[in-house]
């Protein structure tokens, strides 16, 4: 197990998503801004602000989450600071009703209800002012924008 231990900047709660902020500091990780979206690791007790806070870096770890699903990639929650979901259309239900822009950040796999195997990825930012989602079903419209002015649409990130 790889483990790091922070100073907490806030009240961490065990088995939660945890995220550094600018100062260096542990706190709870929510998809609602870039830095708080960036997860380093889920937090392995319940930790007060300015003590020391035990963070899973990888391997497995038990999440103060009820109802993941096993065999499912689990994201950071909407529904509160840290929280880990299995349930996808709660995540995107984000976008579309609640929030725009927010990050969606893969933490890992539910084992079973209760137990993460963590494999954090970048969180993925889900629109702006700047951006728009095109799905597959609108490709004639990328062929007309990319043939009225010659540009490129580069597509590494999609």
């Amino acid at each position: 197990m790889s483990f790091s231990v922070l100073t907490a900047g806030e009240y961490i709660y065990s088995g939660r998503a945890v995220a550094v902020n600018s100062s260096g500091y542990a706190i709870l990780a929510d998809p609602f801004s870039a830095d708080r979206s960036r997860v380093v690791g889920i937090s392995q007790a319940d930790t007060s602000a300015g003590d020391r806070a035990r963070v899973v870096l990888s391997d497995y770890s038990a999440i103060n989450t009820a109802g993941m699903l096993a065999g499912r990639p689990a994201y950071l929650s909407i529904e509160g600071s840290g929280r880990i979901t299995t349930d996808i259309n709660s995540v995107t239900s984000g976008y579309t009703e609640f929030y725009d822009p927010f990050y969606v950040t893969d933490v890992g796999t539910a084992l079973t209800a209760s137990v993460l195997k963590i494999e954090i990825e970048d969180g993925i930012m889900t629109g702006s002012t700047n951006s728009a989602l095109l799905t597959e079903d609108q490709s004639p419209l990328i062929e007309y924008l990319v043939a009225e002015d010659g540009s490129k649409i580069l597509l590494e990130n999609a």
